[in-house]
């Protein structure tokens, strides 16, 4: 009985831990991706602003 109990526990432990590192694994990759969405953004914006000053009269 006691090794049945301990057996489970551990294997809580295994499946907690499991899920704590998808859901890290998650948070990084979510992460990255609103990085990269910012880096997309400022060369967005960079390319508009040279083109607006590219635009305008010498």
């Amino acid at each position: 009985m006691r090794g049945l109990r301990l057996t489970q526990r551990t294997t809580q432990r295994m499946a907690e831990r499991a899920e704590e590192r998808k859901r890290a694994g998650a948070l990084a990759e979510e992460r990255r991706a609103e990085r990269i969405r910012t880096v997309l953004e400022f060369i967005r914006c960079a390319l508009e602003a040279e083109g607006v000053a590219h635009a305008r009269p010498s």
